[in-house]
């Protein structure tokens, strides 16, 4: 994978080293609770199912059991339950797709007029969340937008958005597709170091819930 630098910012500007480089390849979707799924047996369509992810991430087969599906991809997922029907069947064949995914949120916090979790209604970027989120404060520092994703190991990466310089520049290439579970936020103006705010006050913003959380030590 290779990893992707933000943009050129002020000097005085800089994020704590607990977050990882910032990667923009998009990874496999891995399953969460509330999704739903289907699981067909080509040779044996008795045993297929239509399942929601139990909130902890397991879902229950028959014949089989309960098989954890939280935190697989739909590929990881298959192979799982193919082992497992393997000791019960002849020769089965499995496919596990995808329906519909519980929690297509990102939060948007900060000096925005109105912080809070919000549901993606299509592809947007960073400044389209600042806007349905009520806009900017006039506390809010613009081109030093705070964007936190959680990696493919669960581990936060973060980068800076000049958010100042889509608007007034109209330069599009500076903002950044969003993605379910994203975090956005805005830090106050006239902080020296957007690590120092993130960490001074980050705990007391983010929603530290099973759908969207972050472990920041």
């Amino acid at each position: 994978m290779t990893a992707c630098a933000g943009p050129r910012l002020p000097a005085s500007v800089s994020l704590p080293d607990r977050f990882e480089a910032w990667d923009a390849t998009v990874a496999e979707y891995r399953f969460r609770p509330g999704d739903e799924l289907d699981v067909r047996l080509i040779h044996n369509p008795e045993f297929s199912d239509r399942l929601t992810v139990a909130p902890d991430g397991q879902i229950a087969m028959p014949l089989i059991g309960f098989v954890t599906a939280g935190g697989k991809t739909p590929r990881e997922l298959q192979f799982e339950l193919l082992a497992r029907f393997r000791r019960e069947l002849r020769q089965p064949e499995v496919t596990v797709v995808p329906r519909t995914f519980a929690s297509q949120r990102v939060f948007v916090g900060g000096e925005v007029a109105n912080p809070g979790i919000y549901d993606l209604p299509n592809e947007i970027g960073v400044l389209q969340a600042v806007v349905i989120a009520g806009g900017f404060r006039e506390t809010a520092r613009e081109d030093s937008v705070v964007l936190i994703r959680r990696t493919p190991r669960e581990t936060p990466m973060a980068r800076l958005v000049d958010v100042a310089s889509v608007v007034h520049e109209g330069a599009l290439n500076a903002d950044v597709p969003l993605r379910a579970h994203d975090v956005v936020y805005v830090p106050r103006s006239g902080a020296a170091e957007v690590g120092h705010f993130v960490d001074q006050y980050i705990r007391q913003v983010l929603p530290f819930d099973r759908s969207i959380s972050y472990s920041l030590n």
